[in-house]
């Protein structure tokens, strides 16, 4: 399995959102775009990874191997319990120099996650040809 995080902002938004399948998130951070997504093999796998990643992680999971995951906070504003979750192994850690690595702080809603959403839903109804019902 390999991790990519961070890239372009095509393809950030493609990979957080459900799009429906067939549909994957390269083809459409491409749509966006306009043009392909370059993609770049992994150091310890076939696997292939946007090229413009800040970070990849590699690696690889035991099927059955789990290991008890501690407490999660959710966007809610609340902790959900720790449980039992996969092991992964780590092979490789990549990096572009100077990376960036992208997040958000979110709690107790409305919070950023919930602009971007707006944001995003404006953003895709613009490059579908939609028009917003306010």
């Amino acid at each position: 399995m390999a991790i990519a995080v961070g890239g372009a902002p095509a393809v950030i938004l493609s990979a957080s959102l459900p799009l429906p399948e067939p549909l994957e998130e390269m083809q459409f951070a491409g749509f966006l775009r306009r043009q392909p997504v370059e993609m770049v093999r992994c150091l310890t796998s076939e696997l292939r990874v946007p090229a413009g990643a800040e970070i990849v992680i590699e690696g690889y999971l035991t099927p059955g191997e789990l290991v008890r995951g501690g407490a999660f906070g959710n966007h809610t504003g609340h902790y959900v319990p720790g449980g039992e979750v996969p092991l992964m192994h780590v092979t490789a850690i990549s990096r572009q120099t100077d990376c960036i690595y992208p997040a958000t702080v979110v709690g107790r809603p409305p919070m950023e996650d919930c602009y971007l959403a707006r944001a995003w839903e404006r953003l895709l109804v613009r490059s579908c040809g939609l028009r917003c019902r306010e």
